[in-house]
């Protein structure tokens, strides 16, 4: 008899949380996202916690906690949502896509507590695209316009793996164009010569960026004319 009210009460009594089935229903997608614009990540898990990961650690709500706990050179965290113990859970995080997310591995993951076993989405980059500002400066050579040297400096890491770019320097009034590149580094002076810096010109500067898929990006700027003295007009 007491074999059957134990067996009775085993029965009729809630199922426990620990014993439902619980997984990564989809994760991350792939995201690509041009430089100063978010990028948002979704998860979505059945019977379970979600808790979002960034290189293999857990993301807090707090983005300033983000910042102490794991001390990761991402930017600009707006938002890290979290669900629990819901049939089926949508999770977002909203990332600010700044250039230091290069190479970031964001992933989701499904918890149960108390020991649970867990499940991990597939984790997916977020690859940034960036382009180099215009030159930051450009310096006359001589008392006349022998030469104007062009010091340029992207904005961002450039990781050379993934982005190289080139620099076109064209005279205006000419319309002639002497080209730089591919270049991976972050700094470096180009200089124009006498024949190309002729007085009174205007001068641009564009920088042509390819990625690994092949993305272009464009970016100029001119210099103000110039006296034969070197002085600006």
């Amino acid at each position: 008899m007491r074999i059957a009210i134990v067996c009775l009460l085993a029965l009729t009594a809630s199922p426990l949380i620990r014993c439902q089935n619980h997984r990564v229903v989809k994760g991350p997608d792939a995201v690509t996202a041009p430089l100063g614009s978010n990028a948002t990540f979704k998860c979505v898990v059945e019977n379970a916690e979600l808790r979002w990961t960034i290189d293999d650690l857990p993301i807090s709500l707090d983005a300033e906690e983000l910042w102490e706990q794991a001390a990761l050179p991402v930017n600009g965290f707006f938002r890290g949502e979290f669900w629990s113990n819901s049939t089926i859970t949508a999770a977002t995080l909203l990332v600010s896509a700044s250039v230091q997310n290069n190479g970031t591995v964001f992933g989701c993951a499904a918890f149960g507590g108390f020991g649970y076993p867990q499940d991990f989405s597939p984790n997916v980059s977020l690859t940034v695209f960036g382009l180099p500002l215009a030159p930051g400066e450009v310096e006359v050579v001589g008392e006349r316009v022998h030469q104007l040297r062009v010091t340029w400096t992207p904005p961002f890491s450039l990781p050379g793996e993934l982005i190289s770019y080139s620099l076109l320097v064209t005279d205006e009034a000419t319309g002639f164009t002497s080209s730089l590149g591919p270049l991976n580094d972050t700094n470096f002076t180009h200089q124009i010569s006498e024949r190309q810096a002729l007085d009174c010109h205007l001068y641009s500067f564009s920088a042509f960026s390819l990625n690994d898929v092949g993305l272009s990006l464009n970016s100029s700027s001119s210099t103000p004319a110039l006296h034969p003295s070197g002085e600006d007009e």
